[in-house]
Order: C-alpha cells, then sequence, then structure tokens
C-alpha cells in the first residue's frame, strides 16, 4: 500500500515496499515539477518546485506511478564483486564489543567471512549502506553525532554496516577503516559501489586511524575557467576561513548521495546580484562566512556589491559601507572582513564571478568537497556581460541580525517518536543556537526533555529545512550542504524563506518553532528574494551533463 505524507511544503515523502522501482521510474521519466528524489529501503522523498506546480498534482501523480509501477516497472541490475580491505582501529570499538558481549576475534571473524550486499546509497557522495551483518553486532547510533569523522571509517549503525568515504560529520559506531577510495569526482561515474553490488572484507595489519579531510587533489581540479568573454578580475592575496564560491545549487543528483548545496542566505545572495543586475539563476558569488577575510588586487576595473550585516570593507586601506554598488579600479585592495552580525556575507560582481561548473553548478560543497575550491593566490575571472544594469544606489532597509527569531514548521515524518509533551515543549520553548553551526547543519543546545521515545530503526531520506532529534535531546536543524539520508528522528521541517533568515543567525540567537498556518504556506510559495528552482532547471539540468554516465542503479 502506497503511504504520501507532506515534508515540509516542497515535498512529500512516499512509503512503498518498492522505493527503488519508484526511485527509477522518477528518474526515468522527470516531470518538469521534480527538483530532486531520494529512495531508502522503505521511503522515497520526492522533492518538487512550488512555483510551477501545486502539492496536490503531485500526490496525483505519485498515485497514478504507483498502478504503473506495481504493473510493468520492474528492477533487474546483475551487480558486481568487491573485495575491500580493513582495519580494526576504530574509536568505538570497545564500546561496540562491550554492547554485543562479543570479541575482537568474533568482530573480525563476522567482517572477513560474510558477504555484504549493498542496500542503498545516500548520506554523502560515495557512502553506501551494507546488508548482512550478524544481529548480535546490530548497534544503534551514537546519541550525538560527532561534527566530523576520518575518511574511510569503517562504521555500524543499527542493521547496517558503512564507510564514510569522505571526512564528515557522522553519528555511526566507528570499529575500524578501509583503505579503499570509494568516491572520485574525476572517474566516470565517480562512485565505485553501486546499489546491487557485493562486498567482501580482508583484515591488513592494523595502523592508526588519520583524518583526511580532502578526499581528492583539489589543486589538480582548480582550473582557468573554460568559455568564451572572461576578463581576468584580480587575484586573491588572501583568503582566511572558509570563503566559497556559491551559486543557487546543484540539483538532480541526490539520488547520488549529492547534496543541493548552494548559498546559505539565498536572500542576501540574490540581493548582492540584483543590485549589479546579475541573474541571481546563473550568477555565482563569493560567500564569506563569519570569522572570514578575503583581500584581492584587482587587476580590472569592475562593479561589485557586498551584502550582509557587521562586515567590514577596506579599499586600500579607507573604510567604505556595505550593501551598496561600488567602483573598483585597476591596482585597488579590497579587503572583506565578516567579524559581524551576520553568519554570512556575499561577495557579488557585475558579470558574475566566472568558474567551472562541477555536476552542474559552481557552488563548493562543504560536505563532499565537491566544486571549486578559493585559497590565496587563486586568480578571479568575471563573465563580461554588456547589458547589467547597475543601480548606483540603492536603499537596502536591512536591520541587524534579529537575536531571536519564529520559525515556522509543518510537523515531521517521524512525530510518533515523540510523546505529545514532547511536541508540546518542541512548539512551546525557546532554544539556543550552539557554538556548532555549518554549512552543512546548525545544532541546538542539548534539551534532555526532547528525547525521543525510541530511535529510528533504518535510515529515512533527508532534506534541508528537516529538524532531527538526536537521543541526548540535541536538535539539528538540516543546511544546505545537509546529507541525503540520516538516521535521526525529523519532528519538524520548515522551508524557504526561514531556511536563509536560520542561516544568518549567530551562536546565542534563540529559536521558537510554531506550526506552519496557512498564511506562512503562502509568504513561502510568494517568496520571491529567491527565484522559483524551476529556472534553476530550465535548459541546465545538472543531469544533462551526465546523460553518458551510468549513474542509474
Amino acid at each position: 500500500m502506497l503511504g504520501v505524507e507532506p515534508y515540509g511544503n516542497a515535498a512529500f515523502l512516499v512509503t512503498s515496499d518498492r522505493a527503488f522501482n519508484f526511485e527509477e521510474r522518477l528518474l526515468h521519466d522527470r516531470p518538469p515539477w521534480l527538483i530532486d528524489v531520494i529512495a531508502t529501503s522503505y521511503e522515497v522523498l520526492v522533492k518538487f518546485d512550488t512555483i510551477s506546480t501545486c502539492p496536490n498534482k503531485v500526490v496525483e501523480y505519485l498515485h497514478g506511478l504507483s498502478e504503473v509501477t506495481d504493473k510493468v516497472w520492474q528492477i533487474s541490475k546483475v551487480g558486481q564483486s568487491h573485495e575491500i580491505e580493513f582495519e580494526l582501529t576504530g574509536f568505538d570499538l570497545k564500546e561496540v564489543l562491550e554492547r554485543s558481549k562479543s570479541s575482537i576475534v568474533e568482530l573480525r571473524d563476522e567482517l572477513s567471512s560474510s558477504t555484504f550486499k549493498v542496500a542503498h546509497l545516500g548520506f554523502a557522495p560515495g557512502f553506501v549502506y551494507l546488508d548482512g551483518l550478524g544481529s548480535k553486532f546490530h548497534i544503534q547510533r551514537r546519541e550525538s553525532p560527532r561534527t566530523k569523522l576520518p575518511k574511510g571509517s569503517l562504521a555500524i549503525g543499527g542493521k547496517y554496516l558503512g564507510i564514510y568515504p569522505l571526512a564528515t560529520p557522522g553519528g555511526w559506531n566507528v570499529i575500524g577503516s578501509a583503505t579503499s577510495s570509494f568516491f572520485d569526482i574525476r572517474n566516470n561515474p565517480p562512485m565505485a559501489l553501486h546499489r546491487g553490488d557485493t562486498v567482501t572484507f580482508k583484515e591488513v595489519e592494523s595502523k592508526p586511524i588519520t583524518v583526511n579531510s580532502s578526499p581528492i587533489d583539489t589543486d589538480d581540479i582548480q582550473l582557468v575557467p573554460s568559455g568564451k568573454n572572461l576578463l581576468r578580475f584580480g587575484v586573491v592575496t588572501q583568503s582566511i576561513g572558509n570563503p566559497s564560491f556559491q551559486d543557487l545549487g546543484r540539483f538532480g543528483l541526490n539520488h547520488l548521495g549529492i547534496s543541493n548545496s548552494g548559498a546559505m542566505d539565498r536572500s542576501a545572495f540574490s540581493l548582492s546580484n540584483l543590485i549589479l543586475g546579475n541573474d541571481p539563476v546563473k550568477a555565482t558569488s563569493i560567500e564569506i562566512p563569519i570569522g572570514s577575510t578575503l583581500q584581492v588586487k584587482v587587476t580590472k576595473s569592475a562593479y561589485v556589491a557586498v551584502v550582509g550585516q557587521g562586515a567590514t570593507l577596506r579599499i586600500d586601506n579607507h573604510e567604505v559601507p556595505i550593501n551598496t554598488t561600488l567602483a573598483l579600479n585597476e591596482n585597488n585592495v579590497f579587503h572583506i572582513s565578516n567579524r559581524g552580525d551576520s553568519a554570512y556575507v556575499y561577495l557579488s560582481i557585475a558579470g558574475g564571478f566566472a568558474c567551472d561548473r562541477t555536476l552542474g553548478s559552481t557552488s563548493f560543497d562543504s560536505l563532499s568537497e565537491i566544486g571549486p575550491t578559493l585559497s590565496s593566490n587563486d586568480l578571479l575571472y568575471i563573465k563580461i556581460n554588456k547589458k547589467n544594469t547597475i543601480f548606483d544606489h540603492i536603499e537596502m532597509n536591512q536591520t541587524a541580525t534579529s537575536k531571536e527569531l519564529s520559525v515556522p514548521v509543518m510537523l515531521g515524518p517521524d512525530i510518533k517518536y515523540f510523546s505529545d509533551e514532547t511536541t508540546e515543549r518542541f512548539l512551546n520553548n525557546r532554544f539556543t543556537i550552539s557554538s556548532k553551526i555549518s554549512r552543512v547543519g546548525i545544532r541546538l543546545m542539548p534539551d534532555l526533555a526532547l528525547r525521543p521515545i525510541s530511535n529510528l530503526d533504518r535510515s529515512k531520506p533527508m532534506a534541508c529545512g528537516a529538524i532531527q532529534v538526536t537521543p541526548s535531546g540535541e536538535m539539528i536543524i538540516m543546511m544546505r550542504d545537509s546529507p541525503t539520508t540520516g538516521g535521526y528522528p525529523v519532528i519538524g521541517v520548515t522551508c524557504e524563506p526561514w531556511i536563509s533568515k536560520i542561516a544568518s543567525l549567530l551562536p546565542g540567537a534563540s529559536i521558537t518553532f510554531m506550526i506552519m498556518g496557512l498564511e506562512h504556506y503562502r509568504s513561502s510559495l510568494l517568496q520571491r528574494q529567491s527565484p522559483p528552482l524551476s529556472k534553476c532547471l530550465r535548459g541546465h539540468r545538472p543531469y544533462d551533463e551526465l546523460i553518458s554516465m551510468d549513474y542509474k542503479q
């Protein structure tokens, strides 16, 4: 039986025992309103564009697709076999052995003598859920996820065994490391393992597990942008922190574990481009998070705009105002320091920054480290656009970033994992943003009274705007570089424009949650500070460049 329930205002969670058939058919048909699709064993998350269609039409399509899928659409693929070397040196090895009441010899034998099957992809590019682990080793996720696990970590999460292909956050129990590489953007396809493949393990001599946050040699990827009508604007003489190139994001690739990414604060990003005459759908800007600085020596005159709150902008050591357009001349040195009232500030340039697209986007994804990098000594290029209309002055009418924010939410798909008292507390209390904020997620201070009744028994699709609650009572609001699957219950889901507003908040700010009423739903549909995502897909869908790649599983 098909189950369809809202996942925020721009997605539906479909429950079906033919979830992968559903995903396959959606990827085959590509209805014009489809933004992304993510399938796990029994659920499919279907993201749709709220501007080009209405929810009722999506639901009607999904029920119709269910009838067709049940009758004629079947997956028949023969997987490949892989042997992976491993070593038992993990942080949580001792705890796993204690909880499973096993010895290290028993765990070693379990891994070495079993054949595991890739059940599905998700979380991050190259991450696979391996089925086949003995029931005594089914260990639930940690009460609170670590902010970063080493690349190659071999870990247990519930019934599954997984290998972290990149240095990412993670809540699984790390028992060791695997020596193979599972994701490389230079390969075709970049994923080494696919759904239906089988995996066997072979132990090698143990070495201490180490962190390697870079999955590939990014120096080999950062090239002079290709294309015509480019001008060299300047050279980065200083880059401190994490400034990054961002556009509105990459779409259509969630089924491969690749997040949407894109500018954290779409409102500020779009405004910085609009006042320069750029089309925000096509433009690339530089995102400067709090605590970061960027200094550029100009080699070609151009108009720029810096939009945000509290940033300091100097041109040749003279402080100048932000939130307006500025003319830069050859040999100027301009310096931006974001140490103020906004988590993200955007530097845009008339014509837009030029850099090569990776999987359909110029955005740098901090979770998977996909996309063009930005560092000292890099050359910056701009696109020539003679049609730009520059606003010499614009009233921004921006106030300082709020220290309090009331966020409308729809109750999440996992609300059954929370008591009525917990749900009431979620909707009637004030929560504080912790110091653990990133492009992946924003953590709120733990509240033991929010703990779910029980843990999820499997990973489920995940999306930006979802609010997870860990067993320790810590809430995590998933942001632009969110994993595509997750294993903690989702108590609520918010949407644009509040995701952008949340992104602008700093540690110490407070958030309250309220049920999304009709007026909030309409506001999200009518929000025009960020362009409709259907425009991002029209004409240059990210998956168009992947047609020749055998990605479908």
